[in-house]
């Protein structure tokens, strides 16, 4: 680790006792500050657990590393509860200091397309997750926690209720599409999407085929991966400059965290990162950049080329051929993700997140009455089809001017 947030604390952090609401038998919660001293704990419940892609040891090593400094985080927080002196839970946090309050978020949540901890079966079934909320929001505040501000959480793992993601609770700003997959491609293909769609990609097939040799593939090689994250990268760069769509991938510490993530050569617990790469006459054309965490698979991001190929949807073409590689794998899962991007209502319906936001000091109080309006606005705005191409088009202008 080179991260001094890594390093900072190596202790488990004390918790002074208080009384527990209806607490499970045989749970304790414990907190630690540093990633060191749970990382076997971590690396052991990985292989077994329920979680997402993105709250998994190799991902947020990543973050860790490279974008907690960007950020300016505080230190990191990582909540562990252990059933019957088994670990049973484990919720990565980060501890940001705004206006003087500490805040709890969960580890890379700003590059992270769903958030969830790890969870054994055990632990959310026959009540033993039973007014679990209440025990961390207790435990929290005992680690000078003044507002919690958990977010993009599912409903469910596996099929078993998510013990954070409250019936009552806000809503996330954009839902999560994800879609059963089959072994077999073509019936899952043919069931999904209709006839005419399925005529459009084999036309479009053919005319990417007559600008060269097309090859698509999910590369194994380091320097091939590596060069597919510098595509991203430079193909988000050119779009946002062209169509001021926001590139989230800007900074140095942005580079070095997909490389790190997607590309390294040391590979940590249980994710498999998955590059899937489109190449037209030898160089980058569209790329696909995944994660597989057991039965899942999550697509994190994608790009594409702007050239005279761009006519021909790359895109949706390599879209198809990873969909269909993760068939063959016997994958149950495809995650398209979060956002309201039109190819993905073509895969699948919206599903909702739930997010945990709540004050656990009079400071938080205050400042969760200011974050609510703040939400509400921002629901507004992403509602209104006027407003986004109007804000594209400000960036785009901005952007080309050097702004």
């Amino acid at each position: 680790m080179h991260n001094s947030l890594v390093k900072e604390a190596s202790h488990t952090i004390p918790i002074s006792p208080v009384p527990e609401p209806k607490p499970a038998p045989g749970l304790e919660i414990e907190l630690y500050g540093s990633l060191d001293a749970i990382r076997d704990d971590w690396l052991e419940l990985e292989r077994t657990c329920l979680q997402s892609g993105y709250n998994s040891f190799h991902w947020l090593n990543a973050w860790l590393e490279h974008m907690a400094p960007l950020e300016s985080a505080a230190r990191p927080l990582f909540v562990v509860g252990r059933l019957n002196g088994a670990t049973s839970f484990l919720l990565p946090l980060i501890l940001y200091r705004r206006f003087g309050l500490t805040i709890a978020r969960w580890m890379g949540e700003c590059l992270n397309n769903q958030n969830t901890g790890l969870w054994t079966a055990n632990i959310l079934q026959n009540g033993n997750a039973e007014r679990l909320i209440e025990r961390l929001e207790t435990t929290l505040r005992t680690a000078g926690v003044d507002m919690i501000c958990l977010k993009n959480m599912p409903e469910d793992l596996s099929g078993l209720p998510y013990p954070l993601a409250t019936s009552d609770g806000p809503t996330s700003a954009n839902p999560l599409y994800a879609f059963k997959l089959e072994n077999d491609f073509q019936a899952l293909y043919a069931r999904t999407r209709g006839s005419k769609a399925r005529k459009k990609i084999r036309q479009k097939q053919r005319k990417l085929s007559e600008l060269g040799t097309v090859l698509i593939r999910a590369e194994t090689n380091l320097d091939a991966r590596k060069r597919a994250v510098e595509a991203t990268i430079e193909n988000r760069r050119i779009r946002e400059l062209k169509t001021g769509v926001p590139n989230a991938f800007h900074t140095t510490n942005h580079r070095d965290f997909l490389i790190k993530a997607f590309a390294a050569p040391e590979r940590l617990g249980d994710v498999e990162p998955v590059v899937h790469v489109m190449w037209l006459n030898d160089d980058i054309q569209a790329t696909v950049l995944g994660l597989i965490q057991q039965d899942r698979y999550y697509c994190y991001c994608t790009s594409i080329k702007t050239n005279e190929a761009l006519a021909h949807s790359p895109g949706d073409v390599l879209l198809h051929a990873a969909i269909e590689d993760m068939c063959h794998r016997g994958l149950t899962w495809f995650d398209l993700g979060m956002g309201e991007e039109a190819f993905k209502k073509h895969w699948s319906e919206p599903a909702v997140l739930k997010d945990w936001v709540h004050p656990i000091s009079s400071g938080g109080r205050v400042l969760a009455v200011y974050w609510d309006r703040k939400l509400r606005a921002k629901r507004i705005l992403r509602n209104s089809p006027s407003f986004w191409e109007n804000y594209k088009k400000a960036r785009a202008i901005l952007r080309k001017i050097g702004l």
